[in-house]
């Protein structure tokens, strides 16, 4: 589930106990999953061959390089897209392959 970006509210009127907003959000950050969570479980999947990862949140650079990896040897396809520090560890792993 992704984080919520906006909240709208249309035509409210304040009856009830604010605190129910609040249990809410309280509930659906308990339910949220983080995109290093969740590439630690897609980690344990023996099956996969190809995968895009796109816009990933609250993921490090060894978060990625430690699920590639895991996943090394099953991998055929591996797409990263969209993400901030992408341009970065492409030019780490590229120097570090070049110096080795």
């Amino acid at each position: 589930m992704p984080p919520p970006i906006m909240v709208g509210m249309t035509a409210t009127t304040v009856s009830y106990y604010h605190g129910f907003l609040t249990q809410l959000f309280q509930r659906y950050a308990q339910i949220y999953i983080t995109s290093q969570e969740l590439l630690d479980i897609v980690g344990n999947i023996k099956t996969l061959t190809d995968i895009c990862l796109k816009a990933l949140d609250n993921v490090s650079t060894s978060g990625i390089k430690h699920f590639l990896n895991k996943l090394k040897d099953q991998l055929k396809v591996a797409n990263l897209a969209y993400m901030l520090w992408l341009q970065y560890m492409t030019m780490e792993l590229i120097f570090k392959s070049y110096n080795q």
